[in-house]
């Protein structure tokens, strides 16, 4: 909300209706689903993506992290981790090339 009157005046409201399908959030970002291109697993996928992104601040990664998470997934080695503001982030992971998570925010 921008305006503290209104939201002094919500402290009546007995109803609230929203009429907008996809603006109402839990306020954190979550992992809905994964696509692996040809010749990868979805579970090798979120491993690398969740080893770059272990060391993000970063709200997307910290789902990216969690999703990985929920499927027990092994933890990769990473290092050379470099946070690229408004890009995403890259690292080497278990000695591999460097690997590239982008996301997209504002």
């Amino acid at each position: 909300m921008k305006d503290r009157l209104a939201l002094e005046r919500a402290r009546n409201l007995d109803i609230v209706i929203f009429d907008k399908t996809g603006t109402l959030t839990r306020g954190s970002p979550a992992v809905s689903g994964v696509a692996a291109a040809p010749g990868t697993t979805e579970d090798d996928l979120m491993a690398r993506a969740a080893a770059v992104e272990s060391n993000s601040e970063h709200p997307l990664a910290k789902a990216i992290v969690a999703a990985a998470g929920r499927r027990s997934l092994p933890r990769l080695a990473v290092t050379n981790f470099e946070a690229l503001p408004g890009r995403g982030a890259k690292a080497r992971v278990a000695g591999t090339r460097s690997i590239y998570c982008p996301w997209a925010y504002k």
